[in-house]
């Protein structure tokens, strides 16, 4: 009977499949559906499983159970997107199949399989047969027939492997709009190559990446300061910037300036970085690093208010709890302003290529000084995220509004009665989807089929709820194509233009538009939304 043992082992191994998924997750990216520049099920994987691999370095696990612990925690704060939040039930279930164990070997590692299966099952409110999924499925089956013929943890994992491969294969027969696209799963994918890397690495193969790679970067410490005058720097900043431009030599020499700060460190491996800088100007910070790549979980933390706080000179007073609260998900600087201006307590920058983890929504829900806090992902590759807090929560009440786009976003926290509770709110917001009929113009960036369509490269996609529509060579025609299928005597459209459309260019489709429907009255709003010209919405 092969096992493994040494808890140092089993870490090794799940920090070498992160190494490999960080190697294929743009190939897991670009398994993505739909044609559109937004495919992101490989970096929410990543991040899922980097928050998993950052929580077990931090709390140095001395047994499995501990390491367990630490698994299950760091996939479920760090969880982005279904993907991710899928990912983060696999590996819920590994850490009870795990938990007390003194070693792993093919029995343990088959329930491990088991119970993640079921765990993930629970996790989506309607399974779909042809997704991550059905995978696990078979990579549980394959497990346990393994275990049939010896009790070897690396056969156990071998012949998974092999199972899952099938199941993969087969999920374009079970999921129509895959094989209409001529691709296989993108979540089942992503889970492959993870218990890849992890057999490659317990086979001896190194996947280390860079030679300081972030998979195994150390929390970092920031120094004691015994009095508030040693504090040169007033600002401890940290963030992330996804697929940097640059190499961490070149941005480290940009930071290394006493001008901007001290204690900088910065790490960068294939597709990511990450920075910490004591600063007073900060923002020059985030300036850079926006121009650089895009960024994300900003922390900006004050350290002289935080001296004078342990030093109880800052006299606390108590928080007063409104009745209710609410956190919403926008893709977009101009969008985030129209969010506040209608009552939102808490903005989160995210959407198609950048899905908020659970932990971002929760320490989001956490900045909230209400008893009842609603949460509209706008999204629905972030429902499943947000959905995650409910249990972390035990003070709060946590209601989330299952939109899938802003639009359904603003319709719904209009239609909130201050008056009603939170479950007949709920059924008033989501009965509020039902008034809007909502649209996005964005650009293929690959030539496939989809919904019955050719598409070519650089097309302008027309999308309807969750459907391309038309590709065009314009984004006049894609509008065009919009209403004509979408327009049906309403009274208001609503256009938020992107950052690349200019308010010129938006006012002009406005009028284009006016002129066309002579009882249509059109709104425009600056969204500088990333990624997609315009969202629209009739009503």
């Amino acid at each position: 009977m092969k096992a493994i043992t040494d808890v140092g082992e089993i870490k090794k191994i799940f920090i070498g499949a992160l190494a490999y998924l960080e190697n294929k997750k743009e190939e897991v990216n670009n398994l993505n559906v739909f044609p559109v520049p937004d495919g992101d099920t490989g970096t929410n994987m990543y991040l899922t499983m980097h928050s998993a691999i950052k929580t077990i370095e931090e709390s140095e696990p001395k047994n499995f159970t501990e390491f367990a612990e630490a698994l299950s925690k760091g996939a479920l704060l760090g969880a982005r997107g279904n993907s991710g939040v899928i990912l983060s039930q696999i590996f819920r279930g590994i850490s009870v199949g795990m938990h007390g164990k003194g070693a792993v070997d093919g029995a343990v590692l088959s329930e491990c399989f088991k119970i993640g299966t079921e765990i993930a099952y629970k996790a989506v409110k309607k399974p779909v047969k042809g997704t991550i999924l059905t995978v696990m499925d078979g990579i549980s089956e394959g497990a346990e027939e393994a275990l049939k013929k010896k009790n070897d943890m690396y056969f156990v994992l071998e012949q998974s492997i092999n199972a899952g491969q099938i199941a993969l294969d087969e999920t374009p027969n079970l999921l129509p709009v895959l094989k209409e696209a001529g691709v296989v799963d993108a979540g089942g994918y992503g889970l492959l190559i993870i218990l890849e890397g992890m057999y490659k690495t317990a086979m001896g193969q190194s996947l280390v990446v860079d030679t300081q790679d972030i998979v195994i970067d150390s929390p970092i410490v920031d120094q004691t300061y015994h009095n508030i005058d040693d504090i040169k720097y007033t600002y401890c900043t940290e963030f992330i910037i996804l697929d940097p431009k640059v190499d961490n030599e070149i941005l480290r020499n940009k930071l290394d300036d006493p001008d901007i700060g001290d204690s900088l460190v910065t790490i960068v491996a294939e597709g990511i970085a990450k920075v910490h800088i004591h600063s007073n100007v900060p923002g020059k910070v985030l300036d850079y690093a926006l121009s650089v790549g895009n960024v994300t979980n900003i922390k900006i933390e004050n350290m002289k208010e935080q001296f004078l706080a342990k030093s109880k000179k800052i006299e606390k007073k108590p928080i007063k709890f409104k009745d209710y609260g609410f956190v919403m998900v926008v893709p977009g600087i101009g969008l985030a302003d129209i969010a506040k201006s209608m009552g939102v307590d808490a903005v989160l920058d995210g959407g198609q290529t950048m899905n908020p983890s659970t932990h971002d929504i929760q320490q989001a829900i956490d900045a909230v000084p209400a008893k009842v806090v609603y949460v509209f992902p706008n999204n629905k590759n972030i429902i499943l995220s947000a959905e995650q807090t409910i249990a972390l929560n035990n003070y709060k009440k946590i209601v989330v509004v299952p939109s899938v786009n802003i639009q359904q976003g603003f319709t719904s926290i209009l239609a909130f009665n201050e008056e009603k509770n939170s479950r007949e709110n709920l059924l008033l917001m989501k009965e509020a989807f039902n008034t809007v009929d909502t649209g996005a113009i964005t650009y293929a960036v690959r030539d496939t089929k989809n919904n019955g369509l050719k598409i070519k490269k650089d097309q302008i996609l027309a999308i309807r709820g969750n459907s391309i529509i038309a590709a065009k060579n314009t984004i006049d025609e894609a509008v065009d194509e919009y209403l004509k299928q979408a327009y049906d005597d309403n009274e208001i459209m609503t256009i938020y233009y992107g950052d690349k459309v200019s308010e010129a260019e938006a006012n002009k489709l406005k009028e284009r538009i006016e002129s066309k429907y002579k009882d249509l009255d059109v709104l425009v709003y600056e969204g500088k939304q990333p990624v997609y010209f315009y969202f629209l919405s009739l009503e």
